[in-house]
């Protein structure tokens, strides 16, 4: 029997950006400000025949690595206020004329992508670590021979899973002649660019050529696995095995 406490304390000097809040109804700095999960553990090893012929063994528990800092970096460095850069390209915005001086290129030709944003990462309040839920259940018979056939059945199932939510996509827009889920609103016969469907929010505020990228991070519990293994053994002298 265990259990662990695992707890994570996160930076609170998120600044709060009025535009990404405009076009997307988020708060940049609606950020974790701490994070507390408990890991408990059961296990058995049980001697069905008393003499060690026969063994059944298991056990449950969650596990919680070491947290994954890198992927939540980006919600303080893509806040708005940090990291800004001009995305032309997208949407029919072309580049604008290349000066050495970049204070000399506020906008796409056009003036589009005025005041730009650049990439936007958010992180919930109530975000959470990934916590495996693990569950195991074997079972060993000593055979002759000094031989020893195991089998063991193996459970695995991700809770709090990161999942990376695409923000600037509106929804899907239909299925191709495959069945794959498409999100584009057009595409370029020339070359197959896709053009994705921006929510409204976003194209009122500037569209792609402000708001390059938008990355929501959350959690889902939908991972799963699952195995079933045997293996046959046979002992020899000094210590030695072979499967």
């Amino acid at each position: 029997i265990g259990l662990r406490a695992d707890l994570s304390k996160f930076l609170e000097d998120v600044p709060y950006s009025a535009p990404i809040d405009s076009a997307y109804g988020r708060r940049t700095d609606d950020v974790p400000k701490s994070s507390l999960q408990i890991s408990p553990r059961i296990g058995f090893n049980w001697d069905m025949s008393a003499d060690q012929s026969q063994q059944l063994r298991g056990g449950v528990g969650l596990f919680v690595g070491t947290p994954p800092y890198v992927w939540l970096e980006n919600a303080y460095v893509n806040s708005g206020s940090i990291i800004t850069f001009l995305n032309c390209g997208a949407s029919g915005t072309r580049a604008p004329a290349f000066n050495i001086d970049p204070e000399a290129n506020p906008t796409c030709q056009g003036g589009l992508g005025s005041k730009p944003i650049g990439d936007v990462n958010w992180l919930s309040s109530s975000l959470k670590f990934p916590q495996p839920l693990r569950a195991s259940l074997g079972y060993d018979r000593s055979l002759p021979r000094d031989l020893v056939f195991s089998v063991e059945g193996l459970f695995s199932k991700t809770l709090n899973q990161f999942f990376f939510v695409n923000r600037n996509l509106a929804g899907v827009t239909g299925r191709d002649v495959h069945g794959r889920v498409l999100f584009a609103d057009s595409i370029r016969a020339s070359n197959g660019q896709a053009f994705p469907k921006l929510p409204a929010g976003v194209l009122a505020n500037g569209g792609t050529a402000r708001f390059s990228t938008a990355i929501d991070v959350i959690n889902q519990n939908k991972d799963q696995a699952w195995s079933i293994t045997t293996s046959l053994r046979k002992r020899y002298s000094n210590n030695w095995e072979a499967m």
